[in-house]
């Protein structure tokens, strides 16, 4: 597929990997286990300083997608790779559907993560 182009596409767009998570074959049973959770925003946290998340976060909603990560990797086979190693997926608790997308860049979007001394964020 050819990639959209004109004036009207944003010159910095390039092509980044969204997977969507939804309920796996053992979600059930792993259902609530704290630990997994741990292991899981971990596994994110090192994506994330090793370039390879960008955005993530769970879905707000009721849905069959659960969650979303938007991912910088050099083909669809390395997000694949990236994200298998997850977990939360190696569990059963999650899958993951991967696609390639066409997006304004957002290598300048990063989470921020507490360092004992900043102000933690209130919920």
């Amino acid at each position: 597929m050819p990639l959209p182009a004109g004036t009207n596409v944003p010159i910095n767009a390039k092509i980044f990997y969204v997977g969507l998570l939804t309920r796996g074959p053992r979600f059930a049973v792993t259902n609530g286990d704290p630990a997994l959770q741990q292991q899981h925003f971990s596994f994110l946290r090192s994506q994330v300083e090793a370039g390879y998340y960008k955005i993530f976060g769970p879905m707000m909603d009721d849905g069959d997608v659960a969650a979303m990560v938007i991912m910088q990797a050099s083909s669809l086979d390395e997000a694949k790779q990236i994200a298998a190693l997850d977990p939360i997926l190696t569990s059963g608790r999650m899958a993951i559907e991967i696609h390639p997308v066409f997006l304004p860049d957002v290598s300048g979007v990063r989470p921020e993560y507490w360092n004992g001394k900043s102000e933690r964020r209130q919920t």
